[in-house]
């Protein structure tokens, strides 16, 4: 089973191949939000944004919406959460702040 670590949470945990991130993190008490968008989320298109550390190609491909979202943030490792699928171990960082 794939092994996500989130490195500034200092959290390691497995999911099963093909598992949403978005979901994995939410199940083991992780959130990729910033404080104001968990409460205003249609005001913040791509708050679910994480960085990949290590095992990029342990992903799914990134998505149409991924490309419109984050343009060029793709290729500096940022994926959506939400849109991405575990095939392999990843090592991330969750982008929690406050996006303005």
């Amino acid at each position: 089973m794939p092994v996500v670590t989130v490195q500034n949470e200092a959290l390691q945990f497995e999911v099963e191949e093909n598992a949403n991130l978005l979901q994995a993190l939410k199940k083991n008490g992780v959130s990729p939000y910033g404080i104001v968008s968990q409460f205003m989320p249609f005001l913040f298109r791509g708050a679910d944004d994480v960085l990949v550390l290590e095992g990029k190609r342990n992903l799914s491909e990134p998505t149409d919406k991924e490309q419109k979202v984050l343009g060029a943030r793709i290729d500096e490792s940022f994926r959506l959460a939400s849109e991405t699928t575990v095939k392999g171990d990843i090592e991330i960082h969750t982008a929690a702040r406050v996006k303005i």
